[in-house]
């Protein structure tokens, strides 16, 4: 089953926070300071170049690996065949992230041929990725587009930020993972804002967002035509605690938006949650 997110809802549900409502406003973030230093890449440029505007580095891998918090990554227009995984530094705070964006007024598409198109399993925060369309059309393994985590890697990620462009075209998986450990530190406060998510999954586990922590921020979001849920929170504690609030508004969706909280069945076997 296909479901389409409406944009009039507001839940809280055990400190996830979901607000999608295209009958106001758009939300809106402040461009994060520029910071120290500002850089580009362009698949016209050369990494030996000083990542300039006139000499932009080539791969997004290099334009990283110079960033300092509040530094900013301008990525020119293209579509890049490189994964970002677990290279991108923190930052310190909102005032002194670490952004990786599109340049402005145009069209940068990430779609590695790889086995993750973002991949943040490690103990960074702070990190703004901004106006970037994240493809899972080449991936080689059963991957979300997005996948953030800290059982499999070196530490707990939080307060990521994804605003704008686009997470899409996982064939078999999530298109946004959010998995976690059963105790604290969990990976929290991460916010998607204004993104399509679409396209994502191929059973009845994968869904456009999948949320397995707490404090986190969906808002003004598109998501459709993923293979069931819009937005799925999984833990037992979450389903227990669940508050709802609802603000009715001018209803643009053409299903009824499913929502589901789902507990485990801990008279079943258990397998993995998320369908990976």
């Amino acid at each position: 089953m296909r479901s389409i997110l409406p944009n009039h809802q507001l839940g809280n549900f055990a400190g996830i926070l979901v607000v999608l409502n295209a009958a106001c406003s758009p939300i809106t973030v402040a461009a994060p300071a520029s910071g120290n230093n500002t850089y580009y890449t362009a698949t016209t440029g050369l990494d030996a170049n000083s990542g300039t505007l006139s000499a932009p580095f080539k791969t997004i891998a290099k334009g990283v690996s110079v960033l300092k918090p509040g530094d900013i990554l301008y990525i020119r227009a293209g579509t890049y065949d490189e994964a970002i995984d677990n290279e991108v530094p923190s930052g310190t705070s909102w005032a002194n992230p670490v952004t990786l964006a599109a340049y402005p007024g145009e069209t940068v598409t990430i779609q590695p041929t790889d086995s993750r198109v973002v991949l943040i399993s490690s103990p960074v925060s702070y990190i703004i990725f901004k106006d970037l369309i994240l493809d899972g059309s080449n991936l080689t393994t059963t991957y979300p587009v997005v996948y953030i985590n800290n059982m499999y890697g070196t530490g707990t990620p939080h307060h990521l930020r994804f605003i704008g462009g686009e997470i899409r075209n996982s064939d078999s998986s999530q298109g946004v993972l959010i998995e976690s450990s059963t105790t604290a530190p969990t990976p929290d406060y991460n916010e998607f804002i204004n993104i399509k998510i679409h396209d994502n999954g191929a059973t009845n586990l994968h869904h456009g967002i999948y949320i397995q922590s707490s404090h986190n921020l969906v808002s003004g979001c598109d998501i459709y035509h993923n293979a069931t849920f819009a937005i799925q929170i999984y833990r037992e504690q979450a389903a227990r605690q669940r508050r709802i609030r609802r603000r009715l508004g001018r209803r643009t969706f053409r299903r009824r938006w499913q929502h589901r909280l789902q507990q485990p069945d801990l008279e079943q076997p258990r397998r993995h949650p998320c369908g990976l």
